[in-house]
């Protein structure tokens, strides 16, 4: 099972709104986009980050938050890492070479319902 495959694994188990995509058009899922729900569509128009806004399948509107890539022009895609960015990054721009472990880490610290424990 691959970093990302371990990811969304959790994800999935643990009822976060994620989703797969296609990062470079490659026809391979090497990206999961993180989102979180909000209570109504003016974050679309009030938040100023270029993440953007989605409606999930019960039709809760939901903010872009983070995502994770692994590809060969990621920081530790190559050698099956991932990359990340957004919300739980801890640089301004990216955090790079991590394990699946490594992420829910850094999610379960940034996410007040865990109160920063692992």
């Amino acid at each position: 099972m691959t970093e990302l495959e371990k990811l969304k694994k959790y994800l999935d188990e643990h009822n976060i709104i994620n989703m797969m995509a296609d990062h470079f058009h490659s026809g391979k899922s090497d990206q999961i986009i993180v989102y979180i729900p909000v209570d109504n569509k003016h974050w679309e128009v009030q938040d100023s980050r270029p993440w953007g806004v989605v409606k999930d399948r019960k039709g809760q509107y939901c903010l872009r938050m983070w995502d994770v890539v692994c590809h060969k022009y990621s920081y530790g895609g190559p050698e099956g890492l991932l990359e990340i960015y957004g919300d739980i990054a801890d640089l301004e721009d990216v955090d790079g070479w991590l394990t699946a472990e490594d992420v829910i880490e850094k999610y379960i610290k940034k996410d007040s319902r865990f109160n920063g424990e692992v």
